[in-house]
Order: C-alpha cells, then sequence, then structure tokens
C-alpha cells in the first residue's frame, strides 16, 4: 500500500498528500488500488517525510527526464517574451478597449518590478531578486547539488508550514 500511495503522491496528486485519497478512487487506478483503503492523511504526511518521498522523487524525475527543468525552464523564458510582445501589443493599439490596454499596462509594469505607490513598502519599486536574497542567503558559488539541496530544504518547510495551518484549521 506505501508504495502504491507514493506512486500516486509523487506522479498523480502533484506532491499533495490530501490529494492522494481522490486520486486512488479515479478509473485510470481502480484496478490497482482494488478497493483497499487508503490510510488516514496524517500517516500519509508521515510516509513523505519519514522515507523521503520529496527526494525520492526528485532523483526519479531526474533519472526519467534529466533535462525536464532546463526545456521547463527555457520554454517559460521563450513563453515569458512572448507574452510580454503581446502586451506591448495590446498596450499599443488604440482599437482595443482602453480598460483592456490599462489592465496589459498594469500587467507589464508589475512583471517588470514596479507596483502602485502605496503598496509593497510605498516606493513603487519591487526589488524581488534583493528580498529574496535576504530571505535565503547569497547563491554566489553554490554548485548544482546545493542549490537542489537549498531547494528542497525551501520546499520541506513550504509543505511544513501548509501542513501546520491545515491541522490548525482541523482544530
Amino acid at each position: 500500500m506505501r508504495e502504491l500511495a507514493y506512486q500516486l503522491w509523487a506522479f498523480v496528486a502533484d506532491r499533495k498528500v490530501h490529494r492522494v485519497p481522490q486520486a486512488a478512487r479515479s478509473p485510470e487506478w481502480a484496478e490497482l488500488v482494488n478497493g483497499q483503503e487508503f490510510p488516514p492523511l496524517d500517516t500519509l504526511y508521515d510516509w513523505v517525510k519519514r522515507f523521503g518521498w520529496n527526494q525520492r522523487a526528485d532523483r526519479e524525475l531526474h533519472a526519467i527526464a534529466p533535462d525536464l527543468r532546463l526545456r521547463t525552464q527555457q520554454t517559460v523564458a521563450m513563453g515569458t517574451a512572448e507574452a510580454a510582445a503581446y502586451l506591448r501589443q495590446v498596450l499599443g493599439d488604440e482599437e482595443v478597449d482602453p480598460k483592456i490596454r490599462t489592465q496589459a499596462a498594469v500587467a507589464l509594469l508589475d512583471r517588470g518590478g514596479f507596483s502602485p505607490v502605496g503598496t509593497r513598502g510605498g516606493l513603487g519599486e519591487v526589488d524581488a531578486p534583493r528580498a529574496i536574497l535576504a530571505a535565503i542567503g547569497d547563491l554566489t558559488g553554490l554548485d548544482d547539488t546545493a542549490l537542489a539541496e537549498l531547494e528542497l530544504k525551501q520546499r520541506e518547510t513550504t509543505r511544513m508550514r501548509k501542513d501546520e495551518a491545515r491541522m490548525a484549521r482541523r482544530g
């Protein structure tokens, strides 16, 4: 059961414990699940931590598709350039509804690191890279392994905070 739960968690439920039971009920997995009861969510959360599921899934995904992250980053970078060009086109097209053009302008400014005065510290400019570095420290000189470890640590911290908030809401 634990291995099946891992497979569902890692490759179907987007590494979200609360989605595992739903994924197990899907028609695609019905034959493998074969009516077995899944353990409670608390047990699944424990398995994620105790058996290092995040690290295992990262290793397995890297083994399956070693260049997946690079290709995804390249795709996003190209999409970002295309999206910015499209927003600029909308912004410059006087036949487009002024409300839409204003939304395009705000989106461009926001993505460019500017926000309305009075928000994000009231300076108008958002220095996201500096804020990120202040939160995680200097990344200069870190090799791929160290960066991967830092990323895993950050993901685990984020998941733990979400888990704690979820548990607090349950009472």
